[in-house]
């Protein structure tokens, strides 16, 4: 128990364009953890003056889009400077953690005695738009399992980064996320870096927090149940590009990585081309993406 007492746990938020709902979920979150650096992708604005006072926050404009990889490194440098934090919570402006999330604490603690080398664990999250709660992956050398988390605690190879808790220690050693990815498939990068280092990762299916994934739109054919993400041209650029990155850096992991993430990218097209808007431009984008995976080409997209 006194482990768990003395755990101090510092939470890095990236900001971009956010809402007033936004700044909202930044002070609930201060309930839970010990400190919030906010990272501002973007100039200060005087509206973030409030938040900036608090004793348990500090506000760090970087004057621009800067992506999230980044972003999120400046803001475990913060933590570094200041010392003394045990753990890392990484969150996304939307999400708003939940009154038991410091359960991990004592999750990961349980873990450790069984011999276990914990990386990631994070909390079951529901899309509060649609009402779906989320679903996990598992990968094994040839395969792979999807699972709604209903346990108390279970293994998920890649679990989303938003809420997701992490030592200090273990960022150390992995080092921190991938600059040049800029956005998407960050958290996927690291946490199969962690597997390639002996780590695993967890999710907790009874630590729940709310958290929207894209602008989900909810449709039905042949009977399925269809979720179009409706992300931008640009995001549709990265998401392809960064994919096929990891998926050549981590395939000799797990082989069934390549399956799943073929089905990914083709039920990706299928959505785009039936449902999404911008059909086009959508598909030129992804296919510049794979090309500039081919190229080497990695960083910021300029369009």
């Amino acid at each position: 128990m006194e482990q768990l007492e003395n755990n101090k746990v510092g939470a890095v938020i990236v900001y971009y364009n956010p809402s007033a709902e936004n700044l909202e979920s930044t002070l609930n979150n201060m309930k839970v953890v010990d400190f919030i650096v906010v990272v501002v992708n973007g100039p200060w604005e005087e509206r973030y003056a409030a938040i900036s006072q608090h004793a348990k926050v500090r506000v760090l404009p970087l004057d621009r889009n800067t992506g999230i990889a980044t972003a999120t490194n400046a803001g475990i440098e913060c933590l570094e400077e200041i010392g003394g934090f045990s753990h890392v919570v990484l969150l996304d402006q939307d999400t708003s953690l939940p009154d038991n999330y410091r359960d991990l604490l004592g999750i990961e603690a349980s873990l450790i005695a069984q011999g276990v080398n914990p990386g990631v664990i994070s909390p079951c999250y529901f899309n509060p738009r649609t009402l779906t709660k989320s679903a996990c992956l598992v990968f094994k050398k040839f395969h792979f399992k999807r699972f709604i988390p209903s346990a108390d605690i279970e293994e998920a190879t890649c679990p989303i980064a938003s809420g997701s808790l992490i030592r200090a220690e273990v960022i150390r050693k992995a080092g921190k996320m991938k600059d040049e990815f800029f956005i998407d498939y960050v958290d996927n990068e690291f946490c199969l870096r962690l597997y390639s280092m002996g780590y695993r990762n967890f999710v907790a299916g009874n630590v729940k927090m709310a958290h929207e994934l894209g602008a989900q739109t909810p449709r039905k054919i042949l009977g399925l149940n269809i979720r179009p993400t409706n992300h931008s041209p640009l995001r549709k650029y990265y998401i392809t590009r960064n994919r096929f990155v990891v998926l050549m850096k981590y395939f000799h992991l797990f082989p069934s990585l390549f399956m799943f993430e073929i089905m990914a990218l083709s039920l990706d097209c299928f959505r785009v081309l039936v449902f999404e808007q911008q059909r086009m431009k959508k598909m030129r984008m992804i296919c510049s993406g794979f090309a500039d995976f081919l190229l080497g080409r990695m960083g910021q997209k300029y369009v």
